[in-house]
């Protein structure tokens, strides 16, 4: 049995059938602020959650569904994102500092205000919706990465990599 603690008004606790948490379905549960920094939450499908304020610093989140989900002042500092969709997912102030989204999807994602200081955003699709507010300082992309329309990551603070140092960053990446 896991226990996922959330601090929200009445400080509950959401128990989980099992020994892991990589690999299941969340989707559509209220975890708001849940405590699930350094977790293994890979290929978990957290579609339609609210993880609103939750806290996922250095969490693996690699292949993470997070479609249509809430992360508004979420805190992914750190997390690994590869592969992980966050189609329309709300990510309005959230810390995704120094974050690897290697090849993510966020396509139609609201990241107003939110933080990719440092952050991998190599080969991902960030088609996102107001980025007006989102802070993009020392975030590295390549050739591959999909901007929105008229978006000029060097001017928001992004570095463009080569293909080539993209793809060593990636092989780094998947042997950690």
């Amino acid at each position: 049995m896991i226990k996922i603690y959330c601090v929200d008004d009445g400080n509950s606790i959401i128990e989980i059938d099992g020994n892991t948490l990589s690999g299941i379905s969340l989707r559509k549960r209220t975890m708001h602020r849940a405590m699930l920094f350094d977790q293994d939450l890979s290929k978990t499908d957290f579609t339609g959650s609210n993880l609103r304020g939750a806290f996922m610093n250095w969490s693996n989140l690699c292949q993470t569904i997070f479609e249509d989900a809430n992360l508004i002042t979420s805190y992914m500092s750190n997390a690994h994102l590869r592969e992980s969709i966050l189609v329309r997912a709300r990510l309005n102030g959230a810390s995704l500092d120094n974050a690897n989204l290697i090849f993510a999807d966020l396509s139609s994602t609201d990241v107003w205000g939110a933080d990719f200081k440092g952050a991998n955003l190599i080969g991902a699709i960030c088609k996102f919706d107001r980025y007006d507010k989102a802070e993009f300082e020392g975030a590295i992309y390549d050739d591959r990465t999909v901007w929105p329309e008229g978006f000029d990551p060097v001017a928001k603070g992004a570095i463009k990599v080569s293909n080539r140092d993209g793809v060593e960053a990636y092989n780094t990446y998947i042997k950690k």
